[in-house]
């Protein structure tokens, strides 16, 4: 009787607890068409983890996705991991995946943010300009309904490679 009641009592629980929905992404997939930003490789930043330079890298897709690569300690680290990053496991994190535009010299891309399994996951857009076709500096990020604006200073360099890593996912259609 007592794990009924245990058993019970967990599933009253896990009932009550109303998850939130992961946010939807507020801006819609359309094919990059024209020739403001190369496509033929990934685009990368430097910062500093622990006194130790790394990068970040992005790559865009001529189908308007963004996929986050997550950070790698040189060039050759990131290239050597391409065949993990098209693994499907690899493709199964919501937070790789986003959508861009570009309208000018303006870029906007937005992305999910949030611990995978807490909470539910938060869109955010981040925008700058465009500084020729293969740098862009992204100067803010905010959510969609234009609060949490933050100030930044990114700068995304070009570096060409083939082959890079599908677009296919699970998240964006």
């Amino acid at each position: 009787m007592t794990k009924f009641l245990t058993m019970c009592f967990i599933l009253i629980i896990c009932l009550g607890c109303d998850k939130t929905k992961d946010d939807e992404l507020s801006m819609q997939r359309t094919n990059f068409i024209s020739n403001e930003l190369r496509t033929d490789g990934y685009y990368y930043r430097y910062y500093n983890q622990n006194d130790v330079e790394r990068i970040i890298v992005y790559i865009l897709y001529r189908n308007g996705i963004i996929r986050a690569c997550g950070n790698s300690e040189s060039f050759q680290d990131f290239e050597n991991k391409i065949d993990i990053l098209n693994m499907s496991t690899a493709k199964s994190y919501k937070e790789n995946w986003g959508v861009f535009i570009v309208e000018n010299d303006i870029i906007r891309y937005e992305k999910w943010h949030g611990a995978r399994y807490l909470e539910p996951r938060k869109t955010y857009i981040y925008a700058g300009r465009i500084l020729n076709d293969t740098t862009f500096h992204i100067t803010e990020s905010y959510r969609p309904n234009g609060s949490e604006i933050a100030t930044l200073d990114f700068i995304y360099h070009f570096r060409q490679f083939y082959p890079k890593p599908d677009s296919t996912n699970n998240f964006i259609k």
